[in-house]
């Protein structure tokens, strides 16, 4: 592996991209994040953010993801404490 390889210079229409994508992941979080309280599940969690994700014509790469079980969500949300 050749070290000068290692970095990818952005155009700055690739970087108008990401950070519109970052844009939308951001407003996706917050939307889960606003409905965050007891009794709401991680599958209210993802829904709300898929809602998010497709308002912009968005998808995850998560939902689908191959392999012995497809993964069934666009987020990947756990619980810390029961």
């Amino acid at each position: 592996m050749s070290w000068d390889r290692q970095i990818t210079i952005k155009s700055e229409s690739e970087l108008v991209l990401m950070r519109e994508a970052g844009r939308i992941n951001a407003e996706a979080l917050a939307a889960a994040r606003a409905i965050i309280a007891p009794g709401v599940t991680t599958a209210d969690l993802d829904a709300a953010a898929e809602e998010v994700l497709r308002k912009y014509g968005c998808y995850s790469p998560f939902k689908g993801y191959p392999g012995p079980y497809p993964y069934p969500a666009s987020t990947n949300v756990s619980v810390n404490y029961e």
